[in-house]
């Protein structure tokens, strides 16, 4: 006597020649659209858990649909999946990398501002806190272009009478100044902000740690960037 089988919905798709239907999974189409969603990661840190949670959606996606006779969409799943890790790679990556070429630029602009200092240039030393629109021209001219200008002169005065100006021009190129560390402090549109430290040691003095806040501006017309010392403080 033969065993009676239980006739299973695949069995009577292969006995009567029907197919089958599998739905979608609404997962995976989430999924999908979180990995074509996570391109807004390269915008900003603020927007790398799109990635994160596209990952997440997708691996859960293609899980239960492996274990599910229903479901499909396991390679609309996967597909979302390497988009996620595409972006979710490529976004810190980016703003790592802008993040170096920012502070190598910071740090050689503010380098130059100290170095005239050093070399008794503070009058081409105090034109690189201005901004470049009304910039006087850094050549042989420009003392006598602050003789004739007494708000130049002004501020000038104001500006070698401060630290770590009076020291660096007092000691020349006996101060002995190291860079410290460099961070981003963020940005706009139009601008990026970031703070040099140094520390500065004069003959005969304590060492004295100096910030120096760099600004970057971009004009988008012309894709021309000018760079600013903000401001200079001893911390």
């Amino acid at each position: 006597m033969s065993t009676p089988q239980l006739e299973t919905s695949k069995n009577r798709a292969a006995s009567d020649g029907t197919i089958q239907y599998r739905a979608v999974s609404g997962l995976a189409i989430l999924a999908l659209a979180l990995g074509i969603a996570s391109a807004a990661a390269m915008v900003g840190p603020v927007l790398w858990l799109v990635p994160l949670l596209a990952i997440i959606t997708a691996l859960v996606a293609m899980r239960r649909i492996s274990a599910s006779e229903e479901l499909t969409g396991w390679y609309i799943a996967l597909l979302g999946l390497l988009l996620a890790i595409l972006f979710g790679v490529a976004a810190p990556a980016r703003t790592l990398s802008r993040q170096y070429w920012l502070a190598c630029r910071a740090e050689a602009f503010s380098g130059k501002f100290l170095e005239f200092l050093q070399h008794d240039k503070p009058y081409a030393a105090h034109q690189l806190r201005e901004r470049s629109g009304v910039r006087k021209p850094l050549n042989e001219a420009l003392p006598e272009a602050y003789n004739n200008d007494p708000e130049s002169q002004k501020s000038f005065a104001k500006f070698v009478a401060e630290e770590p100006m009076k020291s660096l021009l007092e000691a020349g190129q006996k101060s002995v100044i190291m860079r410290t560390s460099t961070e981003s402090l963020g940005r706009d549109d139009q601008h990026d902000l970031c703070v040099v430290h140094y520390q500065i040691t004069a003959p005969g003095r304590k060492p004295i740690s100096v910030m120096i806040a760099v600004k970057r501006s971009l004009e988008y017309s012309t894709g021309r960037e000018t760079w600013q010392i903000e401001n200079v403080a001893v911390e």
